[in-house]
């Protein structure tokens, strides 16, 4: 199957919007392997989401940060559009914390604050990104959870999928309000259909740091939970004790979980500079690096890894 003069390797996935493919382009047979993101036919259909498509491609194509994964190519086809993107070797980080709960692991802290640290390095880049005039862009991301955050198997840490993100003067006052990401991950501003700004995007951070420090989801349903159950909990306010769900994390460290889920966006950090610095005292770079996490991720993930060697698959390290 081709798409474009890309070569299709196989499927990742497929949602309601995307299709989701591993390819190499046909051109070069040294080519590295990309992930090729094309548009379904309903979606292709759809101008409104064709313009959100592209908006995306041409906000992404801007981007040059070794925390943020590259858009490489863009093109369209007969009946769709398509994107090549950087092929992260390795797993999201949703992954790599459910396969920790299944084999009983706990993240040792200072990889986690190592993960969270190189994600905010990202987003804080996003957050400040400019215009080709020098204006600043006032990027807001909407979808930040550990979905989005991928691990290499070299231990490197990427932010992707800006595909709902935010971009004043591109979205009308109607698609800013409404509830964008995903429902575990949402700020009480997003739950609340009220005006965001990047505060929104730590909110969400914060969630992932503190589910990968406890090892247990913070908003995700629960038993019988509607989607606007789980939107008041989170605009309730209502955080677990923190030391009490895992003793060896710092008090430092609850200061920042908690302050990062203030409820009131003013209380949060003021941006992802900030949330660095909070964390800064506690990384341990002898403990957390890339190389102890890439050890980690080949040994929890052995056979994808193994996998991913016979597949000719890039690996930097």
């Amino acid at each position: 199957m081709r798409i474009g003069h890309y070569d299709i390797i196989d499927k990742l996935g497929e949602g309601g919007t995307a299709i989701v493919y591993r390819a190499r382009d046909s051109r070069d047979p040294r080519a590295p392997v990309v992930v090729l993101k094309q548009l379904t036919e309903a979606a292709a259909s759809d101008p409104d989401f064709v313009d959100r498509f592209m908006a995306e491609i041409d906000l992404c194509r801007r981007f040059d940060h070794p925390n943020v994964i590259k858009t490489l190519d863009f093109g369209s086809t007969e009946n769709s559009y398509f994107v090549a993107l950087y092929y992260v070797d390795g797993q999201n980080l949703d992954a790599v914390l459910s396969r920790a709960r299944k084999k009983e692991i706990r993240f040792p802290i200072p990889f986690v604050l190592f993960i969270i640290d190189e994600a905010l390095k990202g987003l804080g880049y996003a957050h400040t990104a400019k215009s080709a005039t020098g204006e600043a862009l006032g990027l807001v991301h909407r979808d930040v959870s550990p979905h989005n955050l991928f691990i290499a198997y070299d231990g490197r840490t990427l932010l992707g999928d800006f595909g709902v993100a935010l971009l004043p003067g591109l979205d009308d006052t109607a698609l800013q309000r409404l509830t964008m990401g995903k429902l575990g991950y949402l700020s009480p501003e997003q739950c609340f259909g009220e005006p965001v700004d990047q505060r929104s995007d730590l909110f969400s951070m914060t969630i992932v740091m503190a589910e990968a420090l406890t090892g247990r989801r913070l908003f995700a349903p629960q038993g019988q939970e509607s989607d606007q159950d789980v939107m008041r909990r989170i605009g309730e306010g209502a955080r677990p004790d923190f030391r009490a769900l895992n003793p060896d994390i710092p008090p430092g460290i609850a200061w920042v979980l908690n302050t990062g889920l203030a409820h009131a966006a003013h209380k949060r950090f003021a941006n992802a500079q900030a949330m660095r610095a909070a964390i800064a005292p506690f990384l341990q770079p002898e403990v957390g690096n890339p190389l102890a996490i890439a050890a980690m991720l080949r040994h929890m993930f052995k056979e994808e890894f193994e996998g991913s060697r016979l597949s000719g698959s890039p690996l930097t390290f």
